[in-house]
């Protein structure tokens, strides 16, 4: 009915409005389907962990099963390759290593639990013959023949002999190197010519000592098997159209082109919904192979969607709808007089803005979010300090533990952490991932391999897509794994690497105000910043001091980066929480900031190279403050000391006391009455002194100008104001 709540599994279904209209219309088409038409639809539902794959396919399953349009006329084979790897041996090993076969087998077995045994029998023979060809094949090359170089083949396996074979079909121009490979796969050292020969010599003889279709079945038993298999999904679903669901799809989905095998030939009856985080829509270098899209192999009868957040209003929609019209009271317990329910808080527009932002309108995180506040916490304990680089933990748990389910390996687990560390430096990444042994190292094979293992992976861009990096970093700062030796380990060799990176620039700008309007060395002095909160917390601060100071007299973004690293960090401790409150309310609180500056400088935080310069600009930052609080002739003096301190080489800080010197000379002017400026002394010798280094300053030529004027020194005066 209109308006009346979606659930699926008895939970609420939000948004996902146009694909349901799509799926109808697509089953419409499905129950009386163009003439002569022989393909099946396939929809292709695809996107990161969490993101609704399953959930919607359970959608698309009570579409056909429940609504009155389609009650009755489809029956649903559903495969979660997840929970089928429990059970069958076959998928119980690397994603690279499953077989045609053991998927094949997998479909089979749902299909014998659904009770459509008689309709695979067509199975089940394809599987007798292609045992029947691997017993001839062994028989011919074990028995007795005339021909000596066969001795050498009887040792092998079925499967060796047929790749052999297989190998030696011409494909694409001479393919000699290949048989011998073959061969050397199998144990066997040939030379090309005599690989050839030995081949041709095996294929002789088993066109003459098997049938036709057992020699099929030895050559190409996948292809034998999908046909078999799509025979018996046709007889099902000529009887009641069928829909296939396969589900985590990119478990199997290495030996998809053997699948789509069984999807063109069972017919045009049976609809396909594969979920799985992988694009299988477009064509495009998959890995270390080209991959041939669903869009190019099947162009008509195809939907494909891609996953994409919630909106806010579904997401509003989710949370109302989820909780009760009561929710505990925290604390609350059986014996309280008071009723231990207490009526639902409505969620303001920000607070929903807000659990959209930390969740990423990830379903999932979603759906973690509403249990949360369904249990009757509060809205604060399920964002936390959220801001657009961190989430709840909670919800970093789940989010993460889902983008880690599949993987296995610990050297992958590296590297998907590196990933998400490196934020797409290759630098920094292939500091991480190198081996200790300083073995060859090929970075792009790697990625190449890990983007076709996870959709999380980015490999041209050498980083983890946006959202699944925000968890994974979120998931490694909470200190348990910050502080573990795998994390701390890779951030080790980032620190090193960003190290020699500095240095580096360091040799080519030896002055401070040169590094700091470098955009090369300011990205590796807030990256160096960040890494080094992950390593030590005192490291990072003895490193960010200095830099801050420099960015107080040299660069702006250098200071603001810095306040931004450190903002992400506020929550490990209480000193990191003060320093961050100090140094973000610069420019409101410059006292307080001048007072910690000074405190860590008498404790030697401003030491080391370079250490006259940054003193330098602590001093002339201490002398602004006073002249801002009109304290000129305080600020003067300091000023006059500054001027001797001075690097011989700089010039920023040189332009930066002219300033100071001119605001200085611009009180003498005008003391007591800002409309009548007043002859000084000091005013005309400290001017000199600024035009003496910066005779392009028009403002002091302007300010000497009055204060000539002033002493009735009017030629002077006309010349200096000619030269402002």
């Amino acid at each position: 009915m209109p308006g009346q709540a979606i659930t699926v599994d008895n939970q609420l279904f939000v948004g996902r409005v146009e694909e349901q209209k799509q799926f109808r219309a697509a089953l419409v088409e499905l129950l009386d389907p163009p003439p002569k038409e022989s393909l099946p639809y396939v929809c292709l539902l695809y996107g990161d962990g969490g993101s609704g794959k399953t959930t919607l396919a359970k959608r698309f399953r009570d579409i056909a099963q429940n609504e009155t349009t389609f009650t009755g006329k489809f029956n649903t084979l559903w495969i979660d390759w997840e929970d089928e790897r429990k059970k069958f041996p076959g998928l119980q090993v690397g994603r690279r290593q499953i077989s045609p076969e053991s998927v094949f087998r997998v479909i089979h077995a749902a299909a014998i639990r659904q009770k459509w045994g008689r309709q695979m029998t067509a199975y089940r023979k394809a599987i007798a013959k292609r045992e029947m060809a691997a017993k001839k094949v062994a028989e011919t090359i074990t028995g007795d023949n005339d021909w000596d170089e066969l001795a050498i083949l009887r040792s092998l396996s079925v499967d060796a002999l047929s790749k052999i074979v297989r190998t030696r079909i011409p494909v694409i121009g001479d393919v000699g190197e290949e048989v011998v490979e073959a061969f050397l796969d199998a144990g066997i050292k040939v030379g090309a010519e005599q690989a050839g020969k030995i081949a041709q010599a095996i294929e002789t003889q088993l066109r003459v000592h098997l049938k036709p279709d057992h020699y099929d079945y030895f050559l190409n038993p996948n292809e034998q098997l999908a046909l078999a298999l799509a025979r018996g999904l046709d007889r099902i679903a000529k009887r009641q159209h069928l829909i296939v669901v396969l589900d985590t799809y990119e478990i199997v989905d290495r030996v998809d082109i053997w699948v789509r095998s069984v999807i063109r030939a069972a017919g045009p009856r049976v609809m396909w919904i594969i979920g799985g985080r992988n694009d299988l829509v477009q064509s495009r270098q998959f890995g270390s192979n080209y991959f041939k899209g669903y869009a190019d192999d099947t162009p008509r009868r195809l939907l494909a969607y891609n996953m994409l957040p919630l909106s806010i209003e579904d997401i509003r929609t989710y949370l109302d709808a989820a909780v009760a019209d009561k929710r505990p009271v925290i604390g609350a317990t059986a014996t309280d007089e008071r009723e231990e329910t207490k009526p639902r808080e409505k969620l303001t527009d920000l607070q929903v803005d807000a659990i959209s932002r930390v969740t990423r309108g990830i379903p999932l995180a979603v759906k973690e979010a509403a249990d949360i506040w369904k249990s009757g916490a509060s809205f604060d304990e399920i964002v936390g300090d959220i801001n657009d680089a961190n989430a709840g933990s909670q919800i970093v748990q789940r989010m993460t533990d889902r983008y880690m389910q599949h993987v296995v390996a610990e050297s992958d687990k590296q590297a998907l952490f590196a990933l998400a560390l490196a934020e797409g430096d290759v630098d920094l990444l292939r500091a991480m991932l190198r081996p200790d042994d300083g073995a060859p190292f090929d970075l792009e094979a790697l990625l190449r391999r890990l983007e076709r293992d996870y959709v999380s992976v980015h490999a041209d861009r050498a980083r983890l897509h946006d959202t699944p990096a925000i968890f994974f970093r979120d998931y490694l700062q909470s200190e348990v794994r910050r502080t573990s030796d795998r994390v701390r380990g890779l951030n080790r060799r980032v620190v090193e690497a960003l190290h020699a990176r500095i240095e580096g620039y360091e040799v080519e700008l030896p002055l401070l105000e040169d590094r700091c309007q470098d955009d090369n060395w300011v990205k590796a002095a807030i990256a160096m910043a960040h890494y080094l909160f992950w390593l030590d917390e005192s490291e990072a601060w003895h490193w960010i001091i200095p830099r801050y100071v420099e960015g107080l007299a040299y660069n702006h973004y250098l200071k603001e980066g810095l306040v931004k690293i450190v903002e992400e960090w506020r929550g490990l401790s209480d000193n990191t929480e003060r320093l961050y409150k100090v140094l973000d309310r610069s420019s409101e609180e410059s006292e307080t900031l001048l007072q910690v500056l000074s405190r860590l400088e008498e404790r030697g935080w401003l030491d080391g190279n370079n250490a006259a310069e940054r003193k330098a600009v602590l001093q002339l930052y201490r002398a602004n403050q006073l002249l801002n609080t009109g304290q000129a002739a305080e600020a003067l003096d300091m000023y006059e000391q500054l001027g001797t301190t001075l690097p011989e080489q700089g010039v920023l800080l040189q332009e930066q006391l002219a300033d100071g010197y001119s605001m200085v000379a611009r009180r003498l002017i005008w003391t007591a009455d800002r409309y009548t400026p007043t002859y000084s002394p000091d005013a005309d010798r400290i001017l000199r002194k600024v035009l003496a280094w910066t005779p392009e300053k028009s403002y002091a030529w302007y300010l000497l100008g009055v204060n000539l004027s002033a002493a009735g020194k009017n030629k002077e005066a006309i010349s200096a104001l000619q030269k402002a």
